[in-house]
């Protein structure tokens, strides 16, 4: 991790918050944490619906970061150091998709 001149942090660690959407039709939204713990928030307000997903015990942590929203109410993040994971909230399912840091996300120009 490197710092600019400007202070800000260069990388991907520090990438949680509000997520940005690619899904034009979902009424989900997303909150990534800061730590452990309160790793993924998703509520969708029409239906009064709320999931959280966290871990974080003495022994064992998974922070979740680099989170994207994309079509079909899916949410494609890293969990941990080198895991890049698909959530789905309605079956409320979590798959692993491929190892690594940072995913990119793009769609095709119309």
């Amino acid at each position: 991790m490197k710092r600019r001149e400007s202070h800000q942090v260069e990388g991907t660690w520090y990438n949680f918050g509000v997520v940005a959407s690619l899904a034009s039709d979902s009424d989900w939204k997303y909150f990534v944490g800061f730590w452990p713990s309160s790793a993924i928030h998703g509520w969708r307000k029409e239906e009064n619906q709320d999931v959280y997903y966290g871990l974080e015990t003495p022994i064992s942590e998974w922070s979740v970061r680099n989170a994207i929203h994309l079509e079909g109410n899916y949410l494609l993040f890293q969990l941990g150091k080198d895991q890049i994971c698909l959530l789905h909230p309605d079956s409320q399912r979590i798959a692993l998709v491929a190892r690594g840091k940072g995913p990119v996300v793009s769609t095709p120009k119309n």
